[in-house]
């Protein structure tokens, strides 16, 4: 029997099976990043030159805008200027007129029908006696008030109205320091016309009514003699005559006759305005009364 030769197969090198793509997340991130990295870089250096670009616009706006009102700031300071320069060469050429706002002519102290007003230098005893006979109306009608405004001139130009001892010092009135002392405002004179013609009447501010009508009272006895300029051109009997209490309208007041043709004095005090009533008429005291108590 032949010999039978025995092959033996060699092995082979068997290739590796391939193994399947697969996917993860890191290598998808990873993936991503490469493509994506170029794009990120140029999307981060266009936001960081936006960014300059927009700072810079917004600096230049602020300096435009603060140009601006320099600007305008130096329009107003050059108007203000030339405006204060204008007035200062129009003051220099123009000569100010004399101011005449110290002149104070007193309100009335109630409704009257009429006012006159007259200047007078400063007076002495009795300089105003005349004014008052010659300002006496004539024609006026019954009932009416009128007022009289006396106004002096100061050495420097100026024009004021008489205080209280100034006026009645020129009207020849005697009244004591302690009366005088009590009155706070320019005396009001006042010419009622009444069923016998004008009379005179004086009201006067007081700060003390009660003190005031206590020194007219306390002088009853010389009151005739020391205000007799009330009477005008008339001639009263001048001596003590006896005073009696009466009231009007609830308001009191002292009354004497003066004589026998008609003529009277008498004073009062009106409490709710702080004023001194003096006249020489009784008709004329309750013609004022009246017109108080209208303004109250």
């Amino acid at each position: 029997m032949p010999d039978s030769t025995v092959l033996q197969a060699t092995p082979q090198a068997t290739a590796p099976e391939p193994h399947p793509n697969i996917r993860t997340m890191k290598s998808d991130v990873s993936e991503y990043l490469r493509a994506t990295k170029p794009s990120l870089i140029k999307m981060l250096t266009s936001q960081i030159e936006g960014e300059k670009v927009g700072s810079v616009r917004v600096r230049e706006s602020a300096r435009d805008y603060a140009g601006f009102i320099g600007a305008i700031l130096i329009v107003l300071i050059s108007i203000g200027v030339l405006g204060a320069g204008g007035y200062f060469i129009y003051k220099m050429f123009n000569k100010v007129p004399v101011q005449q706002a110290n002149i104070v002519i007193p309100q009335p102290l109630f409704v009257i029908d009429g006012s006159e007003t007259v200047s007078a230098g400063l007076p002495n005893n009795g300089d105003l006696i005349s004014l008052l006979n010659k300002s006496a109306p004539s024609n006026a009608s019954p009932g009416s008030l009128r007022r009289l405004v006396f106004l002096t001139e100061l050495g420097d130009g100026s024009v004021r109205s008489l205080r209280p001892d100034e006026f009645l010092k020129g009207a020849g009135v005697r009244a004591s320091q302690i009366f005088l002392a009590a009155l706070t405002g320019p005396v009001m004179p006042v010419y009622a016309v009444t069923s016998q013609g004008a009379r005179l009447a004086l009201v006067m501010p007081t700060n003390d009514p009660d003190r005031a009508r206590s020194e007219l009272l306390n002088s009853e006895s010389s009151i005739l003699f020391n205000w007799q300029s009330l009477f005008l051109d008339r001639k009263p009997e001048l001596k003590v005559v006896p005073f009696e209490d009466r009231i009007y309208r609830n308001i009191g007041y002292r009354f004497a006759a003066a004589g026998t043709n008609g003529d009277q004095f008498l004073y009062g005090a009106f409490p709710a305005k702080n004023y001194i009533i003096i006249t020489s008429s009784e008709e004329a005291f309750r013609l004022i009364i009246d017109r108080l108590y209208e303004a109250s």
